[in-house]
């Protein structure tokens, strides 16, 4: 709104006056405005935040389900070791030298040895897999905690903003007043 250029019958203290009212109504409105950029930018980082907590979430669900077939294939290999641990001690028990049963022989300890380098690489990737998902969760909590602050924040911003709406309602209301006298 232009400035009223002052009349010979406005006093300087009107003049005053209405130049103040007139900076604070810029001022509020300035603030108002920095505000809503800031409710805007933090209202948007809410919303990529709650988007990540739902994927890391969902990716959590997904773990569990990973968890349990790691389990079961470590303790279904698990047992085929023991199974084939005990046919071998059965096979040597029993072993002559003649060469058929040597060959069974070394066949059962390539065997015992591979379901053995088996069970170690599935419990090496089941304890990175593990590793990862507490990283995971660590990470939820950060942002569970970002986030929280963040909403406060905009909380606190609604609240300014509101009170600056106010303020400048009020200054409208008195420069209104001031001027049908």
């Amino acid at each position: 709104q232009p400035q009223e250029e002052p009349t010979p019958s406005m006093s300087s203290k009107e003049t005053e006056v209405e130049e103040a009212t007139s900076k604070d109504l810029a001022e509020s409105r300035t603030s108002q405005q920095q505000i809503e950029k800031q409710l805007e930018a933090l209202a948007t980082n809410v919303c990529a935040k709650e988007d990540l907590i739902e994927e890391l979430m969902r990716s959590e669900r997904e773990w569990g389900e990973v968890k349990a077939q790691y389990q079961a294939r470590m303790e279904q290999l698990q047992s085929e070791l023991e199974d084939t641990q005990q046919e071998l001690h059965a096979v040597q028990a029993q072993l002559n030298e003649t060469a058929a049963q040597e060959e069974e022989r070394l066949r059962l300890e390539q065997m015992v040895t591979e379901q053995m380098e088996a069970l170690k690489r599935k419990q090496t990737e089941f304890s990175r897999l593990k590793e990862l998902r507490q990283s995971e969760r660590r990470r939820v909590k950060d942002l569970e905690v970002e986030l929280s602050q963040m909403r406060a924040n905009q909380a606190d911003l609604d609240r300014k903003l509101q009170a600056e709406r106010k303020r400048e309602t009020q200054q409208i209301a008195d420069l209104q007043r001031r001027l049908q006298r």
